[in-house]
């Protein structure tokens, strides 16, 4: 195996891990809402949720994150209002649910589908994981980055002393 054929494969398990980890992310926004609602709304939190209903759920409640954060709402300009997308899926769920049963596949979750490349294409994959948050990055004007990391850093070398974070030293 040459190195080409080695890096496509660590790139593509990197992609994996961050795809992974996204899901898991959205299974605990979608049970964190449910638990919501059980409380407020009364609902069954053991009642069963067609699947694809739950996948686009946790869409939304990405969408929504993106649309109350400002350094995140460049994400969700393409986006209706998240109330807007959660009313039309339980719309979708009380007209007709055998819609949202079935295999969950790329086409039947346009929502999520949209999400998750948006997200791949302009976030760090390792954002929520170590800042607890959807990351954006925007590869723009590198010198201008470089130049803004510059003087954060200046600005604040007096908290940072061999590594750590100290009190300013006046």
């Amino acid at each position: 195996m040459d190195a080409v054929e080695e890096v496509d494969r660590g790139e593509l398990i990197e992609w994996l891990a961050a795809y992974v980890r996204h899901a898991q992310e959205s299974a605990d926004m979608v049970a964190a809402c449910l638990k919501q609602w059980q409380r407020v709304l009364g609902i069954d939190p053991t009642g069963q949720y067609p699947p694809l209903f739950l996948v686009e759920l946790g869409a939304i409640l990405r969408i929504a994150h993106w649309q109350q954060s400002d350094a995140l709402a460049p994400l969700a300009e393409e986006f209706p209002p998240a109330c807007e997308l959660l009313a039309a899926l339980v719309d979708r769920l009380a007209d007709d649910p055998s819609t949202l049963f079935g295999q969950v596949t790329v086409e039947r979750c346009p929502l999520m589908s949209r999400v998750v490349t948006l997200w791949h294409s302009n976030c760090s994959w390792y954002g929520p994981q170590e800042l607890g948050t959807d990351f954006l990055i925007r590869y723009g004007d590198v010198g201008e980055l470089q130049r803004l990391l510059a003087s954060f850093v200046f600005d604040h070398r007096n908290l940072i002393l061999k590594g750590e974070f100290h009190e300013q030293i006046e």
